[in-house]
């Protein structure tokens, strides 16, 4: 959170190009990064606050496999690992990737979507 730069009426964040290479992009290429950042959109701020239900008799009914990604600079795999046992998660597997490994590694985040 204290990387992103909130909009005047704080309804949207965005970061600058070094935290987008250094926090958000940390395992992605020169290269990767251009053709992603590109798709980029401000990031509306109502989600961080929002109250979710995960009980038991909604959320709770569905079987959930979380991938945990090691280099995450944004949620680290401690916080992930402390969701996984909050919410519940009956199955979780790892990638040695950060935030997105859609774009860092795709196909690898191809296979734990397929094997989850």
């Amino acid at each position: 959170m204290q990387n992103l730069i909130f909009a005047e009426d704080q309804r949207w964040a965005t970061v600058n190009d070094e935290t987008l290479e250094n926090v958000v992009y940390n395992k992605a290429s020169a290269q990767q990064i251009a053709e992603a950042a590109p798709n980029l959109v401000h990031q509306a701020t109502q989600p961080f606050f929002a109250v979710v239900d995960t009980s038991a008799n909604g959320f709770g009914k569905i079987d959930k496999t979380y991938i945990i990604c090691e280099h995450d600079k944004i949620l680290s795999p401690t916080a992930q690992r402390n969701l996984i046992e909050k919410i519940g998660i009956g199955k979780s597997l790892t990638l040695n990737t950060g935030h997105v490994p859609n774009v860092e590694y795709p196909a690898a985040l191809a296979q734990a979507i397929l094997i989850a």
